[in-house]
């Protein structure tokens, strides 16, 4: 199956020298104790792709904050593109499995609200370099993509 996951460019780097796409927590737990189950990796740890090469409506979930010394910092990650060949027995369509896994119902709503879930897909293991068919950057969120060079555990950094 074709799927596309996004990141930051700051991530890339690290991407590449460790020659695989790792999982991350899969927002099955809630972040209200009242809504049950609760807490980070509660569910099992997945990979997040998309179905379509451009995720309309996953702004918000593909945008982080980080904290610096001097305040608060939007990171984008929509200008770093993979473009993903993973046999479909590895791939689930999130919406379904999220509520196999018992997310709570407000919190799938909570998650879901000006969001398209229904492109969203996991792969339920890391996916390795030989399953990625391109790796791509852009300078802007609504920019061209253009191909990333890199290779044995190395990247050029496509900003230079």
């Amino acid at each position: 199956m074709k799927l596309f996951h996004f990141t930051a460019i700051e991530h890339l780097s690290h991407i590449v020298r460790s020659g695989a796409l790792q999982t991350t927590e899969s927002n099955i737990g809630s972040g209200s104790p009242e809504w049950s189950p609760h807490g980070e990796h509660v569910g099992p740890d997945v990979l997040w792709c998309f179905d379509t090469p451009e995720p309309e409506g996953a702004r918000k979930m593909l945008t982080t904050v980080r904290r610096t010394s001097r305040g608060s910092q939007r990171v984008s990650k929509l200008l770093v593109r993979f473009s993903l060949a993973v046999p479909d027995e590895d791939v689930v369509s999130w919406l379904p499995w999220a509520r196999d896994q018992r997310i709570h119902p407000q919190w799938l709503a909570a998650l879901s609200k000006d969001q398209r879930p229904d492109t969203w897909r996991c792969v339920l293991r890391g996916v390795p370099e030989a399953e990625w068919a391109e790796v791509e950057w852009r300078s802007s969120e609504r920019g061209a993509w253009q191909p990333v060079a890199y290779g044995s555990g190395v990247v050029l950094d496509p900003r230079v």
